[in-house]
């Protein structure tokens, strides 16, 4: 789950150097639009529709994947 999720990360802000623990919005740069692209990308990887809000309360790679995976 940590690297798809990765992968979408690294697919919206147009380069791969986003680690498990990094705070995606705040090391990166990422804004509510790179958010919004993550969690469609991510929504279309496993077929379900998830929230915004999540990539925006679980700010890393990690967080994230233990989020979705509840």
């Amino acid at each position: 789950m940590q690297a798809a999720i990765l992968e979408c990360q690294e697919q919206a802000l147009g380069h791969a150097d986003v680690g498990d623990d990094d705070a995606f919005l705040l090391i990166h740069g990422a804004n509510y639009l790179t958010a919004f692209q993550v969690i469609v990308a991510l929504s279309g990887r496993l077929g379900t529709r998830l929230p915004v809000r999540l990539v925006m309360r679980y700010t890393t790679a990690r967080a994230l994947a233990d989020a979705v995976l509840e």
